[in-house]
């Protein structure tokens, strides 16, 4: 039997680009409900009187948000998830982040993203399930057609290997915290990240969902995750340049009563990039690369 995904996933790759435009403009509310969420104080943020958004939050402003059904035309993620939910990989997670920001987005912005499907992988087994890879590429640009960052993310859509609640054991006792920004993690954590970030996949908020696809509990978002790189980044090493790129790749899951401590890797201090670690007593939550303009 082939791995190679069936014709009607491969003919996803045909689709051309998408373009949609944000529904709303920037706003200095949806920026601050950010910062509460990740809890990042950075005056950038929340003080200037020209206020810019987190960079994290790029992908946010043109999101579908919990509203599909009256989108004029769906996103190419909801087209990419309805297809293969309709093939019977129903269960989905973001595995791989990675972002570019090549100029400020301000509070007025009208953002719009240009969108297609790099790759579809073959049919994998993993310790969720078997499903596929699939990579989407994204161009944001504002109102004045200017590009003010670029994503490619991956996501596996996969039939879950085991249902009801997953039976995973802490690693260790606690996470690393010498030198490290150490972060509690709550429900309302992960949950207001999601919000905030306009992601309403049900992973991030729904209990009952979640332990369906074998986890142990609602998730932390990648974008939120990404938040609470670039703060741990900005405490770890608090450089006054603005971040430039931030790619990782998510491991183990993290659910609400983790310990989420994030470090860096040894001789990073006082260069313009760095290696942020983020772990749980379960394990290495993400590594990720951050790069300073």
């Amino acid at each position: 039997m082939s791995n190679s995904p069936s014709p009607a996933l491969e003919a996803l790759l045909t689709r051309g680009k998408r373009l949609r435009v944000a529904p709303v403009a920037v706003s200095e509310w949806a920026i601050r409900a950010w910062c509460a969420a990740i809890g990042d104080l950075n005056p950038l943020y929340l003080d200037q009187e020209a206020v810019i958004a987190p960079p994290p939050m790029l992908q946010s402003w043109v999101g579908p948000g919990l509203m599909v059904e009256q989108e004029p035309a769906a996103s190419l993620h909801a087209e990419v998830r309805s297809a293969f939910s309709a093939a019977g990989f129903s269960a989905v997670v973001a595995t791989d982040y990675a972002q570019e920001y090549l100029a400020d987005v301000k509070v007025g912005d009208r953002l719009q993203e240009l969108s297609h499907i790099d790759s579809i992988s073959p049919l994998k087994l993993t310790k969720l399930g078997e499903g596929h890879f699939v990579t989407i590429v994204f161009e944001f640009s504002n109102q004045s057609d200017q590009i003010v960052g670029r994503l490619r993310v991956q996501t596996f859509y996969f039939k879950p290997a085991v249902s009801g609640k997953a039976q995973q054991k802490p690693a260790s006792e606690t996470p690393r915290t010498s030198g490290s920004v150490v972060i509690p993690v709550t429900t309302t954590l992960i949950i207001a990240g999601s919000m905030a970030s306009n992601d309403f996949e049900k992973v991030h908020h729904d209990r009952g969902g979640a332990q369906a696809q074998g986890l142990r509990d609602i998730i932390m978002s990648i974008i939120t995750t990404t938040g609470l790189v670039a703060r741990a980044a900005r405490e770890l090493f608090p450089l006054n340049n603005p971040i430039r790129e931030i790619s990782l790749r998510l491991e183990t899951p993290v659910c609400p009563g983790d310990t989420l401590a994030f470090s860096s890797e040894a001789g990073d201090a006082g260069a313009n990039s760095c290696t942020i670690i983020g772990q749980t007593e379960y394990g290495l939550h993400v590594r990720a690369s951050v790069i300073f303009r």
